[in-house]
Formats: structure tokens, C-alpha cells, sequence
């Protein structure tokens, strides 16, 4: 391993660590502290909670794909294909752990008592769970332009290249879908507190 190479790691270990600690605080506080399991924070957890499986199950992969360039043990069709939809199916979590938060928000300053009354724990984990299954199921709808791709035993990295030009269209269509469903959350929400302020 050279210097750029130990370099790379130890960043990549300090940013791991680091994120790795402050999303555990938020279920060490949770748990210590029984008026802070309010909706939004159990919300909050639920997208800290994806982004330490997404470090566990990710980051090896790209750390031997990437920056070790491991060619011996991160090899094969299987891996590839487990990388990508751990990859996608964490991204979407992500992705849809802020939808979720942002229209929690804008529900609670435009519609305030009645959405507070409305609005359960019940109802909130529910919400959670479709958020994990849409993501599953959206995770695997994009690997069906990858899934009969076969370079034979060579390294993931060289399978992540094909990949990303079989999906680049699809990703884009549903990166600006995100972005103008965002926009009209937040164009909305402000909208709802500008006239709350009144």
C-alpha cells in the first residue's frame, strides 16, 4: 500500500467513525431520554439507521474496489450485483427518509393542530416501513437493465462502470424527479409559515 493509498483510508476511517458516532448518538439519546421519542425525531432515527447500514455494507466495497483496487477478492458477477443494489437501496433510503421529513414538516405549518391530532406513532412507523419497502422495491426495478450482464470473474469496479452507463439515464430521470418533488416541498412549506406568520 502506498502513501496515497493509506492517505485515502485513513480519511475514509475518520469520516466512517465520525458518522458512525453521531448517528448512534441519536438512538443512544432516544433511548436514554423518553421525551425526545417525539415523531420527528423517530423519523430522524429511521434515516440515521440507514445511513449506518449504508457505511457497513458499503464502504468495504468501495474502499477494495476504489482504493485498494482489490482484483483477487472483490471479483465476480454476484458481488457486483449485491454492491449495486446495497448502493441503490441505501440511496433511496436517503432519499426518501428527507421526502419523508421535509412533508412532515410542511404538514405540521400548514396544517398545526390538526395534523399534531392526526399524526401517530402508529402512523409514523407505517410511514417508515413503506419507505423501506418502496425503496426495495425501487432498488430492484434498477437493476433489471444490469441483471443479465456478465463480464466473467472480473473485478466489481469493472462491473460498476458498465452499470453506471446501462443506468445513468434512469438515475438522472429519478435524481430530477427528487429534486422538483424537494423544490415544491419546500416552496409549499415556506408558503405555509410566511402565512402562519400573518
Amino acid at each position: 500500500m502506498d502513501l496515497d493509498q493509506g492517505a485515502r483510508l485513513s480519511i475514509i476511517l475518520v469520516i466512517f467513525l465520525l458518522t458512525t458516532a453521531s448517528n448512534t448518538s441519536v438512538g443512544v439519546l432516544m433511548y436514554r431520554f423518553k421525551n425526545l421519542r417525539t415523531i420527528p425525531n423517530i423519523l430522524i432515527l429511521s434515516s440515521c439507521t440507514a445511513e449506518i447500514l449504508n457505511h457497513i455494507f458499503n464502504i468495504p466495497g468501495f474502499v477494495a474496489g476504489y482504493i485498494v483496487r482489490d482484483s483477487k477478492y472483490f471479483v465476480g458477477r454476484c458481488l457486483a450485483l449485491a454492491l449495486a443494489a446495497s448502493t441503490l437501496f441505501f440511496t433511496m433510503v436517503n432519499i426518501m427518509s428527507m421526502t419523508l421529513m421535509m412533508v412532515d414538516r410542511m404538514c405540521a405549518f400548514k396544517f398545526n393542530l390538526a395534523y399534531r391530532v392526526w399524526r401517530t406513532r402508529h402512523k409514523a412507523f407505517v410511514a417508515i416501513a413503506a419507505k423501506w419497502i418502496s425503496s426495495f422495491v425501487i432498488s430492484m426495478v434498477f437493476l433489471v437493465p444490469i441483471w443479465d450482464i456478465d463480464l466473467g470473474n472480473v473485478a466489481a469496479r469493472e462491473y460498476r462502470k458498465v452499470y453506471f452507463s446501462k443506468q445513468g439515464s434512469f438515475a438522472a430521470v429519478l435524481m430530477s424527479l427528487f429534486i422538483i418533488n424537494t423544490v415544491m416541498i419546500a416552496i409549499v412549506t415556506c408558503t405555509a409559515i410566511k402565512h402562519k406568520s400573518k
